[in-house]
């Protein structure tokens, strides 16, 4: 009778998702007023208080796969500074989204970590609830069966979900993110409008912020800004240490930001985060 159940619920859960994605994709186009192709970020990472890294983010073009438009991503995250005496990290990696449900379809990462470099590809069948992981250096395949949503490793993907359908975060939103080869699920709540100090637009002042949380999990919270502007402003979780007994808490803050707009176009109040400079960066 358990097991009846069980099943029940779940077949009942993915009928749901298999509708949910389809009203997407009759009710959208490839079109989207929540974000700008070119667009850049660039985000802090701390440690402590203590910066340790960097990650920067650009939506390069909108383009074909296998048949299906897509936007590409790109993005590098790092450590940096006297944190690279401690451990190196480096991670170079590109995410396509479906250009209609915004949900991924493929990532490809490089990493070097403490000197041990690793490539993986993840091809992703939001409908089939499936990803298959491909490790390039050892030539090995893994499938992934998945229940929820599934978003990259960094959830980019799931902020321009969230910039373009933020009616599905009024309540309680699961989905699944990619770890290096399996995932995790998570149940983020919306806990509302919170006043957080976001260095960059000010040191004295709080920004207020629209706060989801994770319910247990990795402790993931996000800061996302509002008016408008509904890009995460600051975004925390924890990573287990080598000994996987202990976590350490993550956060990272945005930085810059640059489009390819008039800076009047962006609310006044996060203005200081335009940085028209940022926009030649190359990510490769």
């Amino acid at each position: 009778m358990k097991k009846s159940g069980y099943f029940n619920r779940n077949s009942y859960r993915i009928v749901f998702f298999l509708f949910y994605l389809m009203a997407l994709r009759l009710n959208a186009d490839s079109t989207h007023a929540s974000f700008i192709i070119g667009e850049t970020f660039r985000y802090t990472i701390n440690i402590y208080g203590i910066k340790v890294g960097t990650q920067i983010i650009k939506l390069v073009s909108e383009e074909d796969f296998n048949g299906s438009s897509v936007y590409k991503i790109r993005g590098i995250t790092k450590t940096t500074g006297i944190s690279r005496l401690f451990h190196q990290y480096s991670e170079q990696w590109t995410l396509l989204i479906d250009s209609t449900t915004l949900c991924p379809v493929w990532i490809e990462r490089h990493i070097e970590d403490g000197g041990v470099s690793s490539d993986y590809t993840y091809s992703i069948d939001q409908t089939q609830h499936k990803v298959v992981v491909f490790n390039r250096e050892k030539g090995e395949k893994k499938v992934i069966h998945t229940n929820n949503i599934v978003f990259d490793q960094y959830l980019v993907s799931l902020f321009y979900f969230y910039r373009e359908n933020p009616f599905y975060f009024k309540g309680d939103f699961s989905f699944d993110f990619l770890k290096k080869d399996y995932v995790k699920t998570a149940l983020l709540q919306q806990v509302g409008p919170v006043q957080v100090c976001i260095p960059k637009l000010s040191r004295n002042d709080k920004t207020t912020t629209c706060k989801f949380s994770e319910k247990g999990g990795d402790g993931i919270e996000i800061y996302a800004g509002m008016n408008g502007f509904a890009v995460p402003l600051k975004i925390v979780f924890s990573v287990p240490l080598k000994n996987n007994k202990k976590s350490t808490k993550i956060e990272l803050y945005i930085r810059d930001y640059a489009v390819n707009i008039e800076e009047e176009l962006i609310p006044e109040s996060y203005r200081p985060l335009f940085n028209r400079g940022l926009l030649v960066i190359n990510v490769l």
